[in-house]
């Protein structure tokens, strides 16, 4: 078995995003995941993509906040808690891509082994890759791009890598 002092600081942080995720989904009854499929077929994919980039542009624009004025009124829910929650939306918007254009149940995905499996699967540079890609983050965001990396990563990695 791994022990806490020889895991990464990425492998800490799915394993914490991971547990929250459980957590949450359980709490909130898949809410996210249901959402996203009757959205989809009631609208189309695109309401299925506005719903998730809704809940990321919240957590970025936290994150904006940060960066912008270096605290948040709202003190029990650190920049941590939002890089942890954008990333746990965007996981499970990819699982819900990934199974449905398969024609698969993306439910079955939904519990801590593929969370963790699809979390995993992309660096954390790739995952903001992703935002990137998908307009949420804009080019020009190198702070705030750091800043995800670094609750991510640690800052001995953003610096080193």
């Amino acid at each position: 078995m791994t022990t806490s002092n020889s895991l990464t600081t990425w492998e800490i942080f799915l394993q914490e995003a991971t547990a929250i995720f459980v957590a949450k989904n359980t709490d909130y009854d898949s809410r996210f995941t249901r959402a996203l499929i009757q959205y989809q077929a009631e609208r189309g994919p695109e309401a299925a993509r506005t719903i998730w980039a809704w809940e990321v542009e919240k957590k970025l624009d936290r994150c904006r906040t940060w960066i912008k004025r270096g605290e948040l009124l709202v003190k029990d829910e650190g920049v941590r808690n939002s890089v942890i929650d954008l990333f746990n939306y965007s996981v499970q918007y990819l699982i819900f891509r990934n199974y449905l254009g398969y024609g698969r149940d993306p439910f079955s995905q939904l519990n801590e082994e593929g969370f963790h499996y699809q979390a995993a699967k992309l660096s954390p540079a790739e995952w903001i890759g992703f935002l990137i890609d998908k307009g949420l983050i804009k080019e020009d965001e190198a702070q705030l791009r750091r800043l995800i990396l670094t609750e991510m990563l640690g800052p001995r990695e953003v610096v080193s890598g």
